[in-house]
């Protein structure tokens, strides 16, 4: 699933999972990536389906860019 708030540009993407660590602990409580709601794969960044339309938790805390918030 894409999200149209969000970027993505897996090559920028060096899997440290701050992104789904920072999901998961918001949504589920918990510091774990198999319960975030947004999957890092090698040449892939996918968005579950429950993943929520306008948040961008994953984006701001992107320090590689590979997931930017597109504005506007």
């Amino acid at each position: 699933m894409e999200k149209a708030n969000i970027k993505t540009d897996p090559s920028r993407c060096v899997q440290c999972s701050s992104c789904q660590l920072r999901c998961s602990l918001v949504y589920a409580h918990q510091f774990n990536p198999s319960l975030a709601r947004i999957v890092i794969e090698p040449g892939h960044i996918l968005f579950k389906d429950d993943c929520v339309a306008r948040c961008h938790l994953c984006a701001d805390f992107c320090v590689y860019g590979a997931l930017t918030v597109v504005t506007g």
